[in-house]
């Protein structure tokens, strides 16, 4: 589902969007479990999804889930690979590079950033980096979303601006 495609009125950035999901499902809980996540309940974000195991490896956490979209973006499944194992110029590599500082915090993160990708174009994105925890305490998983936009350059007249 495209940004034009949602209801009228909606939040249009998905990160905002994909932080008021995380709120709805938390309940009286510092952070929701991941258990708690239901994909039908937020199928347009859902392959814009990220979920990042934590539990024993906080230094660089392993992919737990990646959304179709992200795979698309990233140019691969980067499931099953740790955050440094994914491609240095992709969506996931710099759209969750602050999940030391979500974790940390313990508070969700919302950005936007850029970065310029392997082909030398620059892509502007927003991402969400939410904790999740089994015993309500711990943050053992962070769900994540991101999408991002290519900065095309401007054309006139068959020559860029």
């Amino acid at each position: 589902m495209s940004d034009d495609d949602l209801p009228s009125g909606m939040e249009r950035r998905l990160s905002l969007r994909i932080l008021n999901y995380w709120r709805s499902i938390r309940q009286s809980d510092a952070f929701p479990a991941k258990g708690d996540l239901d994909p039908a309940a937020m199928s347009d974000m859902w392959p814009y999804c990220i979920i990042l195991k934590t539990e024993g490896n906080e230094a660089d956490p392993l992919i737990d889930f990646c959304g179709d979209e992200i795979k698309k973006l990233c140019g691969e499944d980067v499931t099953g690979k740790t955050i440094s194992a994914t491609p240095p110029k992709c969506l996931v590599a710099n759209g969750l590079n602050l999940y030391t500082r979500a974790l940390a915090k313990r508070v969700p993160i919302t950005y936007g950033d850029e970065f310029v990708d392997d082909n030398g174009v620059k892509v502007l994105f927003r991402s969400a980096i939410l904790p999740l925890s089994e015993d309500g305490t711990t943050i053992d998983h962070f769900l994540c979303a991101a999408n991002c936009r290519i900065d095309e350059p401007d054309v006139i007249d068959g020559d860029e601006a």
